[in-house]
């Protein structure tokens, strides 16, 4: 082999290397990741009118201060960056098991409704990638989100959540996706962010992302203490109640409100009075046609040994006294749905609320979920991951709980006129 040979070996040897390399650290394998000062873990949210703003955020290495996204819209005549706009970000550093750095988010406003903008987040100088999302079309009356069941996994592999996001994403797009609570094993662990963000590679950052909280994101913390790493990479909606401020929130979109609600505080804390005081005005305030209500610990439950009788007794009575369509819950890991329940007792479809668990998304199953005497329709997914799509058309809301691999296990339809 010639001398120019041997070097174009070299080379292709060394650039292999470095991309199995880059894969460990992206996939949280490597136990001390190379964060760099490129910004990654990139996820859209709204934290005001989905129609004319979106929330980005991201991470950088703990010495990044500096927080731009650049922004257009997507035009043929007006191709990104010409034209652009630039919005500055605020910073703050989160201290995790594996170091320190640096979370940025910026909320970009007054954009048009109903457009496709093209934007990249960075310092100035180092940028991510270009990266699209769509706002709100104005009087939108037909739109689909997917929710998710718990995500966790217990390795740093977070490849069956992966493939179910994918798979949901391509097969029904949705304008925005919801986790139930659950989203990694353990919440304090940075390795698992680490895994988690890696596997949403490719949605986040063009999907808004409004996840709900769950017993896994702060496993080791007792009491009123806040999941931290949680808090800190999300940014929602701070409409909530004082102490619990983007734990428990609510938006609109199209002509459906959602609500998401924290079932990890203590029932003793005052802090659950408080987010019920909070639950029976939200509710009672909104003008829209649905209510979809989600938190992690199902009231009606599925798993031996697990009644969550607190949130039952704190929630319900509220959900049903003010007429929510659904509330969608995890933690089981079961495709549940119960009949239609008031005052607990099953009613007509037309005078209660459905509770339904979404399964799992992630590789945690259970052998010992049942079927109970609430449940209209009941799964154990112990063969695949699934997800669940809400389909919401001008006077009818479509439930469908799907397989990974697109087999439909329970549909359910909502009927209600304006």
């Amino acid at each position: 082999m010639s001398r120019r040979n041997v070097f174009k070996a070299l080379l292709v040897l060394a650039f292999t290397v470095l991309l199995g390399t880059a894969w460990l650290h992206q996939t949280g394998t490597n136990k001390a990741p190379d964060w760099g000062r490129s910004p990654d873990h990139i996820v859209l949210s709204w934290t005001a009118d989905p129609a004319t703003t979106v929330t980005i955020t991201w991470r950088t290495s703990p010495d990044i201060f500096k927080s731009l996204v650049q922004y257009a819209p997507r035009l043929n005549d007006n191709p990104f960056p010409a034209g652009s706009s630039l919005a500055r970000g605020r910073v703050t550093t989160l201290k995790t098991n594996l170091g320190n750095y640096n979370i940025h988010n910026a909320t970009l406003t007054n954009l048009r409704p109903g457009v496709i903008y093209l934007y990249r987040v960075g310092d100035g100088t180092r940028w991510s990638r270009i990266y699209s999302f769509t706002t709100e079309a104005r009087n939108t009356g037909q739109f689909t989100a997917v929710v998710f069941g718990d995500s966790q996994c217990s390795s740093e592999n977070y490849r069956v959540w992966r493939e179910t996001l994918l798979a949901a994403v391509k097969r029904e797009t949705p304008r925005f996706i919801i986790n139930a609570g659950d989203l990694v094993d353990n919440g304090s662990d940075q390795k698992q962010w680490e895994a988690w963000f890696a596997a949403g590679k490719g949605v986040l950052e063009g999907l808004p992302e409004m996840p709900a909280v769950g017993n896994h994101e702060s496993p080791w913390l007792e009491g009123d203490r806040l999941p931290q790493s949680f808090l800190a990479q999300f940014s929602l909606p701070e409409n909530g109640p004082s102490g619990l401020k983007e734990l428990v929130y609510s938006f609109d979109y199209g002509d459906a409100h959602f609500v998401i609600l924290d079932s990890q505080v203590g029932s003793n804390s005052p802090l659950f009075k408080l987010q019920q005081n909070w639950l029976k005005e939200d509710l009672k305030r909104t003008k829209q046609r649905w209510k979809i209500v989600i938190f992690h610990r199902p009231p009606y439950y599925a798993k031996t040994n697990r009644a969550n009788d607190d949130v039952k007794e704190a929630f319900c009575p509220i959900l049903e006294e003010n007429h929510a369509d659904l509330v969608i819950n995890g933690h089981d890991h079961a495709v549940m749905r119960t009949y239609p329940i008031a005052g607990g007792r099953i009613v007509a479809r037309s005078k209660g609320t459905v509770y339904l668990i979404a399964g799992r998304s992630g590789e945690k199953t259970y052998s010992d979920l049942s079927q109970k005497r609430w449940a209209q329709y009941f799964y154990n997914p112990v063969d695949q991951p699934t997800y669940t799509a809400l389909k919401f058309t001008e006077g009818s809301l479509r439930v469908i709980c799907k397989k990974m691999d697109g087999t439909i296990l329970d549909a359910y339809v909502i009927e209600k006129s304006s």
